[in-house]
């Protein structure tokens, strides 16, 4: 099932910090921590940018809502 296969060339000191992940992930195989790793990355990154647009949009509505009431006080 496996098309293609792509080897890494990583200087000693990234293969040591990447044996320290699998380790702390209990792995033991590279191809799982790498996934792990990735889903990690992906799943931390879109929590994230929709934390942001949250954030965002509160802000938004925040703004609003002083507008309509400082509106609504001049009336």
């Amino acid at each position: 099932m496996q098309k293609e296969r792509f080897n890494f060339v990583v200087d000693e000191k990234t293969r040591k910090e990447f044996d320290k992940i699998m380790e702390a992930l209990g792995l033991d195989n590279k191809n799982k921590a790498f996934i792990v790793l990735v889903k990690t990355y992906m799943r931390k990154h879109f929590e994230s940018e929709l934390y942001r647009k949250i954030t965002n949009d509160i802000r938004a509505y925040e703004v609003l809502w002083k507008k309509i009431k400082s509106e609504n006080k001049d009336q």
